[in-house]
């Protein structure tokens, strides 16, 4: 599994893909990493950790952005920033007590904000 905030930032740095493009890529990446822990949990429990860990700081990087960021509507960053929390939160909670039925919400949450920056604005 790589580790998805070095992929963005390097891509970010090169210009290579779009900022919405390149925050979904990475957001899909982590969601793709709890995944395969979540569906090989006997054999990959170990790896939680860092999974979550590499979610915990693709998120840290996405909340900055977002609390600097002067476009976005008011009421959509508080929102963004309310999810960045709840995704702390349900972290920190998953690496007390590893849970695979938790770690679901983590993935979904991912997918869909990933979704919705694939479709970039008129």
């Amino acid at each position: 599994m790589g580790n998805p905030y070095d992929q963005y930032s390097q891509a970010a740095l090169t210009g290579e893909i779009s900022a919405r493009k390149n925050e979904a890529t990475a957001l899909l990446a982590t969601a793709r990493d709890l995944r395969m822990v979540v569906d090989n949990w006997d054999s990959m429990r170990d790896q939680l950790d860092g999974a979550l860990e590499r979610n915990q700081l693709l998120w840290a990087v996405l909340s900055t952005e977002i609390s600097e960021n002067q476009t976005l509507p008011d009421d959509l960053k508080q929102n963004l920033l309310n999810l960045a929390l709840f995704v702390f939160q349900r972290t920190l909670k998953l690496i007390a007590a590893p849970n695979p039925a938790e770690i679901g919400v983590l993935i979904n949450i991912n997918r869909s904000l990933a979704q919705g920056l694939s479709v970039e604005p008129e």
